[in-house]
């Protein structure tokens, strides 16, 4: 995965599309196409091989997500569990932003 590091990504899961940013190794911005919101978060990055990451991050709200995501087959599944403890996943398809 340090070949996109820095790079833009689209996450598009159908009803949700976002962009999403690894800084490095412990940071993570992600922004929402629909509502504009977006975050700078403290990330944990398990690099499975050249393409693949399982992303895991804390959002402002509790929200505790994390991101299977493999650039090379193009597709991101998200698993989150949010503060009232309410578990939910989606995916979608993951591209460099062009």
């Amino acid at each position: 995965m340090q070949a996109v590091m820095g790079d833009t990504l689209t996450c598009d899961f159908g009803s949700m599309v976002y962009d999403v940013v690894i800084g490095s190794d412990t940071s993570f911005y992600w922004k929402d196409h629909r509502t504009g919101k977006d975050e700078h978060d403290r990330l944990r990055k398990v690099d499975i091989d050249d393409h693949s990451a399982l992303l895991g991050w804390d959002e402002r709200d509790s929200t505790f997500v994390t991101l299977f995501m493999d650039t090379q087959a193009g597709t991101a599944h998200v698993i989150y569990i949010n503060k009232q403890r309410k578990v939910g996943s989606f995916h979608g398809n993951v591209e460099l932003k062009r």
